[in-house]
C-alpha cells in the first residue's frame, strides 16, 4: 500500500540504512528503560486490547516487544491479538514476520484507507518530532486518530528538544545543538512538540489527555546509555545537518566539516559532560 513520501522525507536527517536500524533499536531500549520499563502507560488496561498499531513503526521492534509482552500475560492468553505496523518506508521492517503482524508502507499526512478506521484498541508513535513539521502534527493526529475505536487510546512520544542539555555545557556541545536547532527551526520543526500534540489531541475531542515528563537527569543509571545514544544521533545527523545548513559548498566538505565536529563532541562526552534526554509522553482517549 504506497503512498506519497514527499512531505515527510524532505525534514528527516537521518539515514534508512544497516547503521540507522541499528541505532533505533538500542534507542528503544534506552526509551523503554527511560519509562520505566512501560512499553505502554500504566492506565491503558492490557487485557481489554485485541488490536494494536503503531504508525512510524521503524524496524517494529516496540511492536514485536509489546506483542511478546501482551502474549505473556497470563490473564490474557485465551485473547486473540492482531498488530499493525505503518511506515513511510519498508526499508526497516523485519524480515521475519510474527504471525499476527502486519506490517504496510503508508505516509502519517495521508489519510488511512477507510478499513483501518475505527479498528484499534490502542495506536502508538514515537520520536516523529524530527520527522514532521509544527504544522502537520495536527494533521497527523487526526489521520492517526481515525484509525481508533471509540474509547480507544492514543499514546504518543517525543523528545522534548527544547529541553536537551548538557552539563556542563562546553563550546562544541553547544554547537552541535546550535546546529541541529537551527536547521529544525528552519525547516518548520518544533522544540516543543509535547505542546502541540497535547493542543492536537484536545482539538481532536480526546479526552483524559495527560502529559508524564521523563528525564535522564532524574537517572543516573542511564547517564552512560544516553551519553551513548547522543553519540549516535549526532554521528547519525550532522553530515545532513551541516549540509542543508548551506554552510558548505558540497557534499566532501560537510562530511569532513561533520567528521572533525563529530570527533570533538564524542570527546567531550567521553570526558565527562553529561547530556540529557528529555521524554514526553502524550496520552488521551477516544470518545466513547
Amino acid at each position: 500500500m504506497e503512498s506519497t513520501q514527499e512531505n515527510t522525507e524532505e525534514v528527516y536527517l537521518f539515514n534508512r540504512n544497516d547503521f540507522e536500524k541499528q541505532r533505533l533499536n538500542k534507542q528503544h531500549e534506552l526509551l523503554v528503560s527511560l519509562c520505566d520499563g512501560n512499553l505502554l502507560h500504566p492506565s491503558i488496561p492490557k487485557d481489554a486490547i485485541g488490536k494494536l498499531a503503531e504508525v512510524g513503526t521503524g524496524s517494529g521492534i516496540w511492536l514485536d516487544d509489546i506483542a511478546t509482552v501482551l502474549g505473556s500475560d497470563i490473564e490474557s492468553f485465551s485473547m486473540k491479538r492482531e498488530y499493525a505496523g505503518f511506515d513511510i518506508s519498508a526499508v526497516h521492517f523485519p524480515a521475519n514476520l510474527r504471525p499476527d503482524t502486519q506490517y504496510i508502507v503508508h505516509d502519517i499526512l495521508e489519510p488511512f484507507p477507510s478499513e483501518f478506521h475505527n479498528l484499534y484498541d490502542v495506536v502508538h508513535i514515537r520520536l516523529m518530532v524530527l520527522a514532521l513539521k509544527k504544522d502537520d502534527i495536527q494533521t497527523a493526529a487526526a489521520n492517526v486518530a481515525a484509525l481508533l475505536k471509540p474509547g480507544g487510546f492514543f499514546q504518543w512520544e517525543e523528545i522534548e528538544t527544547r529541553d536537551l542539555s548538557f552539563s556542563p555545557p562546553s563550546e562544541i556541545t553547544s554547537k552541535v545543538k546550535g546546529i541541529m536547532r537551527d536547521l529544525s527551526m528552519a525547516s518548520g520543526l518544533t522544540n516543543t512538540p509535547s505542546i502541540e500534540i497535547e493542543r492536537a489531541f484536545k482539538e481532536l475531542g480526546l479526552v483524559d489527555v495527560i502529559v508524564e515528563d521523563y528525564n535522564s537527569n532524574r537517572r543516573p543509571d542511564l547517564t552512560s546509555g544516553v551519553a551513548e545514544w547522543t553519540k549516535a544521533g549526532a554521528k547519525a545527523a550532522l553530515f545532513y545537518a551541516i549540509l542543508r545548513g548551506q554552510t558548505v559548498r558540497n557534499e566532501e566538505e560537510a562530511r569532513s566539516e561533520s567528521a572533525e565536529l563529530w570527533e570533538a563532541y564524542a570527546a567531550e562526552i567521553d570526558g565527562g559532560v553529561v547530556p540529557s534526554l528529555p521524554l514526553k509522553m502524550i496520552l488521551g482517549k477516544k470518545a466513547s
